[in-house]
């Protein structure tokens, strides 16, 4: 589980690129491409930590990237329900 203040994975950086679109599902391999290499401060306006993304890839952990603050989404993903956000896996 990933609480975020983004409402799940998207496509590029939603308040850099207006185009940016919400994946309801994403794999691994995406979930790292859009993390990137690295991040070099505290704070940065990634989807999720670039070393966290490879260790949940190389074990194959199925990942729900769901806003924070909207407990329902946060429910409904922890019970296992359908839920706003992203599922990686």
């Amino acid at each position: 589980m990933n609480a975020t203040s983004v409402d799940g994975v998207y496509t590029a950086d939603p308040a850099k690129d207006p185009t940016a679109k919400l994946l309801d599902r994403a794999s691994h391999e995406d979930l790292i491409r859009l993390a990137g290499d690295t991040h070099t401060r505290a704070g940065p306006s990634i989807v999720f930590d670039p070393k966290a993304a490879r260790i949940v890839a190389r074990a194959r952990i199925p990942v729900a990237v769901v806003d924070g603050r909207d407990l329902q989404a946060l429910r409904n993903a922890i019970i296992g329900k359908p839920f706003h956000g992203t599922l990686v896996g």
